[in-house]
């Protein structure tokens, strides 16, 4: 009897490790996939203010929208590429559903990999699940804004303020979803954290400080609050989703589609002139359209690995190594751009590498995962991999 629940500890302990892996690797890509759309994205600012550590977004379409767009349109246009980014989702939304219903012989909105356990999804999870495909157009809006009113001399504090998303995510998910964090992960958020907040400003920011230009610093960092706050809602209910029984493949489908239909609600209400007038068709160059279709492809791309990382139960490790996409940011801008970031901006960039490989490489140990109200006795090799997936199906109904 001993040797045989051995066995069956030995055998969790692989698969909470071979899960772990897998959910790093879907971090990496969402976190690669989201540092490129930060990249692509057309940041409206000065092309000054543009090579920030955190909302340094596409300095390509950022000199082109402001070389080629009227400022009598401008607010319009800013919209109008925000939403094409956001209704580009819609496309693989439709196909996810397409297939499905194409492969079940019937039309249905959500669903779990176990038939069976579809009838007992709950109208709340389905509200829920919704609800985070708003999530993360919300939270890149408000950053955009954020960094408007602030000044680069407050892109330090304004950055952590970000960047405490992490803070946000670990502590709901240490308290809520009990899954735990050693002193090994909570040191490491901490390192990150201080990484990814405050760093020097460069020659092209002293500059723009130097300027006299007027910002609103009050309403930078209530705008910051609010970016964080939604991106953290969002990592949550991506997770929520899964502990309530939603395929990943349903639940992302569900979600570009709800961002589509903001996006049409946003071109219907504020792709306009300053004075409500209708934008003109070819507002915006090919150019910048094309990036934004492309931000917007990276950007489904990089949810998608988002939903399969967040499908184990490691939340905080996965808002972790997502929230270090700056450094993909920093790299692009150095690689493309040539813009080379001061010394406490590359520092950063190592101490974010050093902590998002230490944390990635130091899984869980095995009965985190794990509920300790389940007699090991009753595991089987078949479900040991869905029960360290969904540890909680049996605590919370969402």
């Amino acid at each position: 009897m001993a040797a045989a629940a051995a066995t069956q500890e030995v055998s969790r302990g692989k698969v909470v490790i071979a899960n772990t892996g897998r959910c790093v690797a879907y971090s990496f890509i969402a976190m690669f996939c989201f540092g490129v759309t930060n990249y692509l994205i057309a940041y409206w600012l000065d092309r000054a203010c543009a090579i920030c550590l955190t909302c340094r977004y596409l300095r390509v379409a950022t000199g082109i929208l402001d070389d080629s767009v009227e400022a009598y349109y401008a607010i319009g246009a800013e919209w109008k590429m925000l939403a094409i980014i956001w209704g580009v989702g819609g496309i693989p939304g439709m196909l996810c559903y397409g297939i499905h219903w194409v492969r079940c012989g019937r039309i249905e909105f959500f669903w779990s990999d176990t038939p069976s356990n579809t009838s007992s999804i709950t109208y709340k999870t389905k509200a829920l699940t919704l609800i985070g495909g708003l999530g993360l157009g919300v939270s890149m809006s408000l950053m955009k804004k954020a960094f408007v009113f602030t000044s680069p001399a407050d892109k330090g504090p304004v950055s952590a303020v970000l960047c405490s998303t992490t803070i946000v995510v670990s502590v709901y998910g240490h308290f809520i979803f009990r899954e735990l964090l050693s002193r090994r992960h909570a040191v490491v958020c901490g390192v990150l954290i201080s990484a990814l907040g405050p760093g020097g400003s460069t020659k092209t920011e002293d500059e723009v400080a130097a300027s006299g230009q007027q910002y609103h610093e009050t309403l930078g960092f209530i705008f910051a609050i609010l970016s964080m706050l939604a991106f953290a809602a969002t990592t949550l209910l991506i997770r929520y989703s899964a502990i309530g029984k939603v395929s990943t493949w349903s639940a992302f489908s569900a979600r570009l589609v709800s961002q589509t239909g903001m996006a049409f609600l946003v071109g219907y209400a504020f792709v306009k002139s300053d004075e409500g007038q209708d934008l003109p068709s070819l507002v915006l160059p090919n150019i910048v359209v094309a990036l934004a279709v492309l931000a917007g492809v990276t950007q489904v791309a990089g949810f998608f690995a988002l939903n399969l990382a967040l499908s184990y139960p490691c939340t905080s490790l996965v808002n972790v190594v997502v929230s270090a996409n700056s450094i993909v940011v920093l790299g692009l801008n150095f690689a493309i751009d040539g813009l080379l970031p001061c010394p406490s901006q590359m520092l950063g960039m190592v101490v974010i590498l050093l902590g998002v490989t230490l944390s990635s490489v130091a899984p869980p140990r095995a009965e985190d995962g794990l509920d300790e109200k389940t007699p090991i006795d009753n595991f089987s090799d078949s479900s040991v991999e869905w029960d360290i997936r969904e540890p909680l199906l049996r605590r919370f109904s969402v």
